[in-house]
């Protein structure tokens, strides 16, 4: 399941939770998003793994990002 909050700063932020354990994730946009008088870049991630925006929007566009990695909850 994916959950997107907002920080009292206005940093907006996705995660993916499974069995209890929280990882930033996302497959829309950035996974952390700040806002424009932080002057930060957005932050990209798959599964809790940081991606560049470019090497993330090809990953995104891949059938396989569905599938989770099989470390990813139980190392």
């Amino acid at each position: 399941m994916t959950r997107k909050f907002r920080t009292p700063e206005g940093t907006e932020i996705s995660i993916y939770v499974n069995e209890g354990k929280n990882v930033f994730h996302s497959t829309d946009g950035p996974a952390v998003k700040y806002p424009k008088k932080l002057k930060k870049e957005d932050e990209y991630y798959i599964y809790g793994i940081r991606y560049s925006k470019e090497k993330w929007t090809e990953l995104k566009n891949d059938s396989k990002v569905g599938s989770l990695p099989s470390d990813l909850f139980y190392s």
